[in-house]
């Protein structure tokens, strides 16, 4: 990847040219193993063109991403479209979305439960492991868990997002402590909208909190320490002007990670965003690397003016094809790729290596359940969108102000903007569509974004959209090393879905809806036997 500090964004790096060696060679191992006997001239010519392909399709998102604003969508859709292709949980929340974790997959799980899978790869000799007995579960309910971190002394802090609250949990689960409360105006006070943490230096945990941009880092009784400056425009993070993303990881040297945001251009959304690494003390930041986020049909068309407002329409992809990302406890950053399942890492040297295709159950897409998923997306767009044009409606936050935007007045390019000189337009107008029955794919991709986490063990758990190793419709991870690849299963309890990890294959995690609630339990990995 170019380090857009002194070359032009177009020039090919060192790395980018031996990234782009590897990959050649990767794709020609791929196809030796999988693919149909040809001449060696077509089988090299294939090779090649199929890599120059994915090599091109990144460049494009650089090269958009480089040169253009965000596009007005704010990130909302992956969590959406699971909720709208599985019917379940379609209130439209203003944090929901960051739920990324357990209540996405369980949303998985439920979309993946429509039909059998009609493709199915050949899997032998990956052993599945099941969990223990639950060894503590908490007493009193939770609102949504997003996020769990076990603390050095055995307590386990808990990101309750549903309840915006951070609580602390004893080893038993069965005590606990309010430390960032719900309650706004106090020292203590969780924020207004859900955020997420992560493991930082020690036994510190950062915590993000979306509306001022905060980056928080809590003690070990859950209490605010201080707080992290992140790199700006200023300290030469880009060659356009935005705020470095808010920060979803760190890695083994305490830098941090974050996704950037989808770019347009002239209508169309790229199909790629990239990863950004921050250096706290040299206030260098670079791009490890970029995911596939968009997908074919997917475009913003400007709509004739309503009430002296500007109207845009979204076409969306009901069944995205997506890449999702996870950095691992020694700090290799991992890249699922989506289009055809295998993992790209780069090690915390620097170097680059990844995976053949991982083994996946395919299941068809017919185009009668094509429509189902358009209508069912279409009913959680729509509410969505009231919502969002009812905020965009409103007074428009000045430069500095939450929701402000770093390089021009009002709402900004996420929210709309202020509208133009001289109206008295707060906000745009969106909608949301589904792009044409024929831009949807004949088959369900193999993960969803933000199907993949690390544990404390070095390990990457990946939950694919299908699997037919769910007996009565349970969740099944893939677990994925490095060194190793995929080398086990796990299945979980029926109703399960984890929240997060602790050391020696300790799993939390939570069950319940958010009706009701959810509760944490805490397991382990129990011994592996062979696939049958």
């Amino acid at each position: 990847m170019n380090d857009f500090d002194n070359r032009s964004p177009h020039e090919p790096s060192a790395e980018f040219r031996a990234a782009l060696k590897a990959e050649l060679k990767r794709a020609y191992r791929a196809e030796q193993q999988f693919g149909v006997p040809t001449s060696s001239r077509r089988r090299i010519a294939m090779v090649i063109g199929l890599a120059a392909g994915g090599v091109f399709t990144l460049t494009v998102g650089l090269v958009l991403g480089a040169v253009t604003g965000y596009a007005s969508a704010e990130n909302l859709n992956a969590r959406q479209r699971e909720i709208a292709a599985a019917r379940v949980d379609t209130t439209p929340p203003s944090g929901l979305d960051l739920i990324k974790m357990p209540i996405r997959h369980a949303i998985t799980a439920l979309t993946c439960s429509i039909a059998a899978p009609q493709v199915a790869s050949t899997q032998q000799g990956i052993p599945i492991a099941s969990v223990t007995p639950a060894v503590a579960k908490t007493t009193q309910t939770l609102g949504a868990v997003l996020g769990v971190r076990e603390l050095p002394d055995g307590k386990v802090l808990v990101n309750d997002a549903g309840r915006r609250q951070i609580m602390i949990f004893d080893p038993t689960l069965g005590n606990a402590a309010v430390a960032l409360d719900s309650a706004a105006g106090a020292s203590n006070s969780y924020g207004p909208r859900r955020g997420q943490i992560f493991r930082y230096l020690g036994d510190t945990t950062a915590f993000t909190e979306i509306v001022t941009r905060d980056v928080l880092l809590l003690d070990r009784a859950g209490r605010v320490a201080r707080s992290l400056a992140t790199p700006q425009f200023d300290d030469g993070i880009t060659p356009f002007a935005q705020q470095f993303p808010m920060p979803t990881a760190m890695d083994n040297q305490g830098r941090l990670l974050a996704q950037g945001g989808v770019f347009v251009r002239n209508g169309a959304l790229a199909d790629s965003s990239l990863i950004y690494r921050a250096d706290l003390d040299t206030r260098r930041v670079d791009v490890v690397g970029a995911i596939h986020l968009g997908s074919k049909g997917e475009r913003n068309r400007g709509d004739p003016p309503e009430d002296g407002k500007r109207v845009v329409t979204t076409f969306r992809q009901p069944v995205p094809t997506e890449d999702a990302w996870a950095v691992l406890s020694d700090g290799t950053i991992a890249f699922v790729r989506g289009q055809d399942y295998h993992v790209d890492w780069v090690l915390p040297d620097g170097t680059k290596s990844g995976t053949n295709k991982l083994p996946f159950d395919w299941k068809r897409l017919t185009d009668e359940d094509k429509q189902k998923l358009m209508d069912s997306a279409k009913v959680v767009w729509d509410s969505l969108m009231v919502i969002r044009n009812a905020r965009n409606a409103g007074p428009t936050p000045s430069r500095g102000e939450p929701g402000g935007d770093a390089t021009s007045p009002g709402r900004g390019r996420s929210g709309g903007g202020s509208g133009e000189p001289g109206s008295s337009q707060g906000g745009s107008i969106q909608r949301m569509v589904s792009v044409p029955i024929s831009d949807i794919p004949d088959f369900y991709p193999p993960i969803h974004r933000n199907s993949a986490m690390a544990d404390l063990d070095g390990n990457l758990w990946i939950l694919p959209t299908t699997s037919a190793q769910s007996r009565h419709g349970e969740l099944v991870y893939d677990v994925v090393n490095p060194t190793k690849g995929l080398f086990q299963r796990v299945r979980m309890p029926v109703g399960r879905s984890i929240a997060g990890f602790g050391k020696g294959g300790v799993l939390y995690l939570q069950s319940g809806d958010i009706t009701n609630g959810f509760h944490l339990e805490r397991v382990k990995v129990d011994v592996a036997t062979p696939q049958k």
